[in-house]
């Protein structure tokens, strides 16, 4: 859903991913934008999305009660890597 409203930051020494942040888009491109795709964007533009799993020795645990965790694999439609 979100493909073109994020993209992927990748580490420039290993090329993992570590994080997304807002697309860079046009006006035009905005427009384009079905409605609900418009109201992410908006949402993008003010968080930043980070891939915990490459912190070495970090406890995922302890951000429990201070993070939202959602599955992935249930807002449609289905997530498919290009």
């Amino acid at each position: 859903m979100g493909q073109c409203v994020f993209e992927k930051m990748f580490c420039k020494m290993c090329g993992v991913n570590f994080g997304s942040e807002a697309a860079h888009l046009s006006v035009e491109e905005l427009i384009a934008l079905p409605e609900k795709l418009r109201g992410l964007y908006k949402i993008a533009q003010t968080v930043s999305l980070a891939n915990l799993r490459v912190l070495n020795d970090f406890d995922l645990g302890g951000l429990k009660d201070a993070m939202k965790v959602t599955d992935g694999a249930l807002p449609e439609p289905k997530y498919v890597n290009p």
